[in-house]
């Protein structure tokens, strides 16, 4: 049960032509960031070359804040769908359970985001190659350079997005509170950055920061520009710590959403408000007879289900 669903869902998110379609913006901005000067991003100044690993790791931090939005119109409403297409109703009579329902949601999810965030090494690597680009500008094409910066930058980063999005959109049912919650998260971000770096906290600042920025630039601060053309951020100190911190937050948001929802038609918040409107009645209603069935989900009752329909 669980692999069909897991199944149907990524066929579902790969067929959307608007995930091709974010796929398109995220290469086409680092096509354009590589192969162009017009998009600049900070990192390669002077005779720290475009495509060297700390360019590279900057421009993928930068897209992948960027991305949150992307990330939040599909893996947010990706367990809000059966809700606005009014067929939960008819899906929880079903023998889905409820971690079977949410894991193959939230994994289709990440799993469509990956292939999208997929277009940035992508876009990267093709925007170097261009016939165009001034070549003093580019170091020779080394393919873990563009690789790198994807493992341990831009997918803990979605991974950690995408739960949070998640795990608001099933407890909420409500994409209001979706795409608040990335606005707040960029706004808390800025603010908690700039009020860290007056109080010169670099592990503190480091530990604040799901998407990267404070840590890529307190891990390269005392690189020389060959080692900046030359080193990839190894997977260490301040870059090993965050990685672990925010990947632990992740699991949690996960765990959150698959305790606190239930396979139910209304929201916990719908199911109050609706209680309170609810008039005791003043005459009993007689006590209905308790008829007991099993429900059948063999041949024999789906041909029967047939025949009724």
């Amino acid at each position: 049960m669980f692999g069909s669903l897991l199944r149907f869902e990524l066929r579902g998110h790969l067929r959307r032509p608007t995930t091709w379609l974010y796929f398109a913006i995220l290469f086409l901005l680092t096509f354009g960031i590589l192969s162009s000067d017009v998009i600049q991003v900070a990192g390669a100044l002077g005779k720290v070359k475009k495509n060297s690993p700390f360019a590279l790791a900057r421009a993928y931090v930068v897209l992948v804040t960027i991305g949150q939005i992307i990330t939040s119109a599909l893996v947010g409403t990706a367990v809000l769908r059966d809700f606005d297409q009014r067929v939960h109703e008819l899906l929880f009579t079903t023998r889905i359970t409820r971690a079977g329902y949410l894991a193959s949601k939230f994994l289709a999810a990440f799993a469509a985001m990956v292939v999208v965030y997929f277009a940035i090494p992508l876009g990267a690597l093709l925007g170097s190659v261009m016939p165009w680009i001034d070549q003093e500008t580019l170091l020779p094409i080394q393919l873990w350079f563009y690789l790198q910066p994807m493992f341990t930058l831009v997918l803990p980063t979605v991974f950690f997005v995408s739960a949070l999005f998640f795990a608001v959109g099933a407890v909420t049912r409500n994409q209001f509170a979706i795409y608040t919650t990335g606005i707040l998260l960029l706004v808390g971000i800025s603010i908690g950055d700039d009020l860290i770096r007056t109080l010169d906290r670099d592990q503190l600042a480091n530990l604040l920061d799901p998407f990267g920025f404070r840590t890529v630039d307190l891990m390269t601060r005392y690189w020389t520009v060959a080692e900046k053309n030359a080193r990839t951020l190894p997977l260490e100190s301040f870059l090993l710590t965050n990685r672990l911190v925010w990947g632990a937050v992740s699991f949690l948001l996960v765990v959150l959403a698959f305790r606190v929802v239930k396979l139910e038609k209304d929201s916990p918040r719908r199911r109050r408000r609706l209680g309170k409107a609810v008039v005791a009645p003043t005459v009993a209603a007689p006590t209905p007879a308790r008829v007991r069935s099993t429900p059948q989900f063999g041949s024999a009752g789906a041909w029967a289900s047939w025949r009724s329909i």
